[in-house]
Formats: structure tokens, C-alpha cells, sequence
């Protein structure tokens, strides 16, 4: 038998500059559901879409609570804020 103590939270990082705020979100959420120390990150150069998953993950993560009561640890929440990147230095 495998000793299963061993193995440390997972993480998922979705990079993107475009894609489907929806399943973005249920990736992220998905992945946030497996432990409370897991890790889901959304690497994006667009503010538009880093909005639209956090509206969508806000959305999903209330209808994940009306049907299932699924707890969610709201210290993930800080992974999903938003942080502007740094402009590219010029050559």
C-alpha cells in the first residue's frame, strides 16, 4: 500500500490572455474543492477576462452552495484577486 501522508496540496494555474470565463472558473473551483490548503491561480495579461472569472467563479461558488452546501474555505478568495503586471521594459 502507498503511503498517501506524504503528498502535499495541489494547484492549478490556468494561464491565459483569452477563453471561456465559465470554464475557467469551474477548472479553478474545481480544483479549490479538493482540500482547503489547495491552490487555484488565473495567470491572465487581460483585465477583462480576470474579471469575468471572478464574476463567474462569484456566481458558480454561490449555485455550488444552493445545491450542494459545498464549503469553501474563503481564504481562496485572495487568489483570485486582481494585481496589475509590471509593462514590459523596452529593448
Amino acid at each position: 500500500m502507498r503511503d498517501r501522508s506524504a503528498r502535499g496540496p495541489t494547484e492549478a494555474i490556468v494561464l491565459a490572455s483569452t477563453g471561456n470565463a465559465r470554464w475557467i472558473a469551474a477548472d479553478l473551483l474545481a480544483q479549490a474543492e479538493h482540500a482547503p490548503d489547495a491552490g487555484s491561480y488565473l495567470v491572465t495579461t487581460s483585465a477583462s477576462l480576470a474579471r469575468q472569472v471572478q464574476t463567474e467563479v462569484a456566481r458558480q461558488l454561490q449555485q455550488l452552495r444552493q445545491r450542494t452546501r459545498a464549503s469553501f474555505d474563503k481564504t481562496h478568495k485572495r487568489n483570485l484577486s486582481r494585481r496589475p503586471s509590471k509593462p514590459p521594459a523596452n529593448s
